[in-house]
């Protein structure tokens, strides 16, 4: 029961961190657009470059 507790655990830190670090480029983003050459790369890769900030 207590593995059972700790992964629950650590998979719920995990998740935290991963959110405020996923909010926190797209803010960056937002902010100083010349970042997204940096920022954007699976966007990038999918579906080409971005112009603007409406894409």
């Amino acid at each position: 029961m207590i593995k059972i507790i700790i992964q629950f655990g650590v998979s719920s830190i995990l998740l935290l961190f991963s959110t405020a670090v996923a909010w926190y480029e797209g803010s960056a983003i937002l902010d100083n657009p010349w970042e997204w050459s940096y920022s954007t790369s699976f966007t990038q890769l999918l579906y080409g470059g971005v112009g603007n900030y409406d894409q």
